[in-house]
């Protein structure tokens, strides 16, 4: 029977019931005949001729049904008409409040959509859907502000039917379903849609990711039912399809007479290109819906969608895993994903990254796109515009780079009912970061905190954060973006966010930091070159009385650094090591209440006969030879270092620039080099173990002789104090 005669049959038993009706309730139940048969706009129609007559013009259950058809039909206006009038009746329940909401984001009335969702939540509380609503009160801006980022294009291969549940195939093909028909030979109608049942097609995937040709598989894949959404599993050649639960030629039917949907299963051969025999999904139930298959990667897990018992509501996403050659029993994805509302077309586009749609999420109207990672706690996230729309917006596959893929939409200038459309995805090339710091303990903010983003060239930016602890940074784009965060008296603190290509924004990528009650940090390095001394170890150890307690050690990296946190009113005990090199230690206590972060670097010498090592800061007063205070800091690092290598000698010597006499240098180098030599042994050095010679201008490092013009810093350059060792 074609579109055209059901619907003049149908119109004819309106005209007939609404003329020798006894009463309003006929026609009623008339209406509600056809909307249980899906006809949505002739029970649409029905309705609003109850709620013309003066009696019934407040019926509840015509205005509730009105409204539902309309929907149905896509007049928005006429629907959210029939809600507000429920609403000024007072009767409207929680649905009504909803559908108002739904209805008038799909005008783009998103304030007065946010007012029927605080509405909820003041009548409703607990309810999940306004609660969203309500911690995201921004979220037209939040999720349209990424536009640039998609390239969109409806598919060539689309009909005036609907065409949807695009699903990768073999050989560079992709199948889906479509309600394309062929009106021509007399095919059955589907009275939801007044379109033909869905079959199954396939279309080739070209070099650009465009799709071309469209033939309907042969085969027993298609039914006189519905089949629609798929899986194929290219491991074992076999096909997952959602289809009405028709199966060796008998319809199941529940206790209500409807046909749900169900999984079923064929394997493909590639070579004759035939299927076998459908087989049923072991969890297929007559009484609800089972259907929207996916397959993890793997294919070792199976997500799908159904309304059974014990849902969190509407329709949710389930997946059962392998086990052996059977599947495991039916797991709800949890509340995370799924809401009072419903949730469909499961994709998942790696093992840990699941692409779905959802009324129940935040969304710009109907069907919105979302993504998340099944297996963390961070929220799902709205796959933005103008991929979400405010229509219905579904069923999207990707390739693994996320860059390419399918999806589907209804919304208006597209070429039929539902149409796929093919899209691009073109990363931004800068991200604007943000984030909270807070006190770890306290979880209070931290205001002033320096955060900075490392870049290519190796400069950091840099920001402060503000008095709530807020910070924003533009850094550039990375699949993964790395802060660190420094303050006074707290540890360094870094924290890193993977970023979204679909964004700009890359947010709550949060720091929390940890107050210091001490600290010791420094650098280990080698004395030729200042480079990080690599594969260095630095022990710390607590000293108790005679007791010596080790705490922890670190190997040290490219840069050298190392740092240890520590309790206050102790004492330490810093131990460098590394094969071949001098041993060092560095001893220092924490009951300065001031100062909390203590500083000690260590310079790596080889422990060789032969060896010459720098001394930095050894400087004394002009003409003179006295040991100054500051000298003498220095002085006892050396001391320390015999004291850690007690078989090494050394030879300390002194030299001097090229201005004054050739002999004056000399003389005043050897009585410098002789006062140090005699500092270190009064420091509890033996004196068989080092002596001091002055070389005076004998040895210049640079350029610098005598007569020749330089700068102060160059002159400094070779006024040093150095120890050569003798023995070891």
């Amino acid at each position: 029977m074609n579109k055209r005669i059901h619907q003049l049959i149908a119109t004819a038993a309106f005209i007939i019931m609404a003329t020798n009706a006894q009463s309003q309730k006929a026609k009623i139940k008339l209406a509600e005949n056809f909307f249980q048969s899906y006809d949505y706009k002739m029970a649409g129609n029905i309705y609003r001729d109850v709620l013309a007559t003066a009696k019934y013009a407040n019926d509840t259950t015509a205005l509730r049904r009105a409204a539902e058809c309309d929907i149905k039909i896509g007049n928005m206006v006429s629907a959210e008409g029939y809600f507000k009038q429920l609403i000024k009746l007072g009767v409207a329940k929680l649905d009504d409040l909803r559908g108002l909401a739904e209805v008038l984001k799909y005008q783009r009335k998103y304030t007065e959509a946010l007012q029927v969702y605080q509405d909820i939540l003041a009548k409703y509380p607990n309810d999940d859907v306004a609660k969203r609503y309500a911690e995201q009160s921004d979220y037209p801006n939040s999720i349209m502000r990424d536009s640039a980022v998609y390239t969109i294009k409806n598919s060539a291969i689309n009909s005036s039917s609907s065409d949807f549940a695009p699903s990768f195939f073999i050989n560079d093909k992709l199948i889906f379903s479509s309600a394309r028909g062929n009106l021509a030979k007399d095919q059955r109608i589907y009275s939801r849609t007044q379109q033909p049942y869905l079959n199954v097609y396939q279309a080739s995937i070209g070099a650009e990711k465009n799709l071309n040709g469209a033939d309907m598989i042969k085969g027993v894949i298609n039914s006189r039912y519905h089949e629609g959404t798929f899986a194929y599993s290219p491991g074992s050649n076999t096909l997952f399809l959602t289809r009405n639960n028709f199966y060796s030629g008998t319809v199941e039917k529940s206790s209500t007479g409807k046909v749900n949907l169900g999984i079923y299963f064929s394997k493909y051969n590639a070579t004759e290109q035939t299927w076998s025999d459908l087989d049923k999904f072991p969890f297929n139930n007559k009484e609800y819906n089972v259907g929207h298959p996916s397959l993890a990667p793997s294919g070792n897990r199976l997500y799908f969608v159904s309304d059974m018992p014990g849902g969190k509501g509407g329709t949710d996403i389930y997946y059962c895993d392998k086990q052996g050659e059977s599947w495991g029993s039916p797991q709800n994805a949890g509340e995370k994903i799924n809401t009072s509302v419903d949730e469909m077309f499961p994709f998942m586009a790696g093992d840990s990254l699941m692409y779905f749609s959802s009324n129940g999420h935040v969304s710009l109207g109907g069907l919105d796109v979302y993504y998340t990672n099944p297996f963390d706690a961070k929220p799902v996230a709205n796959a933005g515009y103008p991929l979400n729309t405010h229509s219905d917006d579904f069923s999207l596959i990707c390739y693994a780079d996320e860059i390419n893929g399918f999806y589907c939409s209804n919304r208006t200038k597209g070429q039929g009912d539902d149409d796929i459309y093919e899209y691009i995805l073109e990363p931004v090339d800068t991200l604007l970061v943000s984030g909270v710091v807070t006190d770890a303990e306290t979880m209070l903010p931290l205001a002033n905190v320096a955060i900075t983003v490392p870049t290519d060239d190796g400069s950091l930016i840099q920001v402060m954060t503000d008095a709530q602890g807020r910070y924003l940074i533009k850094a550039p784009y990375k699949k993964e973006v790395t802060i660190e965060g420094n303050l006074k008296n707290y540890q360094p603190g870094k924290a890193s966010g993977r970023a979204n290509p679909r964004s700009a924004y890359l947010e709550d990528v949060n720091l929390k930091l940890q107050k210091i009650d001490y600290m010791v940090n420094g650098r280990v390095y080698y004395d030729d070159n200042n480079a990080g001394a690599e594969g260095a170890m630095v022990k710390l150890f607590e000293i108790t009385g005679a007791d010596t307690t080790f705490i922890d050690s670190v190997i040290i990296g490219k840069t050298g650094n190392y740092q240890f946190n520590l309790n206050k009113v102790r004492r330490y005990l810093l131990v460098a090591t590394k094969e071949e090199y001098a041993r060092q230690t560095h001893g220092f206590e924490t009951n300065d209440p001031v100062n909390k972060i203590h500083t000690h670097d260590f310079k790596l010498f080889k422990a060789k006969v032969g060896e010459v090592v720098r001394l930095d800061n050894i400087y004394y007063d002009y003409k003179k030879w006295d040991i100054r205070p500051d000298a003498a800091k220095e002085l006892d690092k050396l001391v320390q270092i015999m004291k850690d290598n007690p078989t090494m000698k050394i030879e300390l010597g002194s030299h001097s620039d090229a201005r004054g006499s050739d002999q004056y240098n000399l003389d005043l180098s050897d009585k410098r080099a002789k006062s140090a030599a005699n500092y270190i042994i009064s420091q509890g050095i033996v004196s068989d173990r080092l002596y001091g010679k002055g070389y005076g201008e004998k040895m210049i490092l640079n350029h610098c002789k005598n007569d020749v013009q330089c700068s102060e810093e160059e002159h400094q350059f070779n006024r040093r104090t150095e120890f050569k060792i003798t023995a070891f």
